[in-house]
């Protein structure tokens, strides 16, 4: 078995095991990940051959035996004094891909204003939610897309309502400490704006020196009619991480999407973005 048929392996016999104990398995999410497991049955990970990925070798991320990991619980230490982080704004924090509820910051969110985990999506949103992530999937033939949602779960679901503009960012802060073993994360965050809604969004990864880990976020942003969204990508990770995230964006008619991404760190790092104008 070459290196990139036993990697896919070890995926696959890592969600095996984690079904057997996965807490999250409501409806639309479950069917997703194991459509998603399918796929990684048959997809690849691709070579230099592949036009895409010529220039990017993932020789380093195949050598690695990354295990799929739920997070750790942090100290209650002051977020200020490790990392960079916004003193205002709206922040919801998870550290090696749990939710830290004591290190965030959603009291006093403006009417219309939606920031919940995936874990705790009410029954009211739910319906939402389910129709936003499968309105917005174009991943075919990306086997870390897949990745991603096979191991999908938990994220952030932001929603704003018509016309809703907060005055003050909002921040999803994913920071990965060092672990006794490399792991991996596979956030999914989902950015849904009404009509006429405007926000900033600023999605943060950071790592600890030295930590051995890969970040596989995959972000779904849906811009209704005449909504304006600024979304950054700031990428702080360690210099022996790997990050290879994907951002899909369907945008309404009239919609104005402001996207930047800045990368400081990381041993390989790639930021797909596919928008489609619809």
């Amino acid at each position: 078995m070459n290196t990139i048929d036993s990697t896919r392996q070890r995926f696959l016999n890592q969600f095996d095991r984690w079904q057997q104990q996965a807490s999250v398995s409501f409806g639309a999410l479950q069917d997703l990940r194991m459509a998603a497991r399918a796929q990684l049955e048959v997809e690849n990970f691709p070579g230099l051959k592949n036009e895409d990925w010529k220039y990017t070798s993932l020789k380093p991320f195949l050598n690695e035996s990354f295990q799929f990991t739920l997070g750790v619980q942090a100290a209650k230490d002051r977020l200020e004094d490790r990392y960079q982080i916004f003193e205002n704004g709206y922040r919801i924090v998870f550290i090696n891909g749990r939710f830290q509820s004591q290190l965030s910051k959603l009291k006093n969110l403006p009417a219309g204003l939606t920031i919940q985990t995936l874990s705790q999506i009410s029954t009211g949103q739910r319906n939402q939610f389910q129709q936003t992530l499968t309105a917005i999937g174009r991943t075919a033939n990306d086997i870390f897309s897949h990745l991603a949602t096979a191991f999908l779960n938990d994220g952030v679901f932001i929603h704003l309502t018509r016309g809703v503009k907060p005055e003050q960012p909002i921040q999803l802060l994913y920071l990965s400490q060092s672990n006794p073993d490399p792991y991996f994360t596979a956030p999914r965050n989902v950015i849904l704006l009404d009509g006429d809604a405007e926000a900033t969004v600023v999605e943060h990864f950071q790592g600890e020196a030295g930590a051995l880990y890969h970040s596989n976020p995959l972000t779904q942003i849906l811009l209704n009619e005449n909504a304006h969204l600024d979304h950054y990508k700031l990428g702080l990770e360690s210099s022996r991480a790997f990050h290879v995230g994907r951002t899909i964006v369907n945008q309404g008619r009239d919609s104005i999407l402001r996207n930047w991404s800045l990368t400081f760190g990381g041993r390989l790092v790639r930021n797909e973005i596919d928008v489609l104008l619809d």
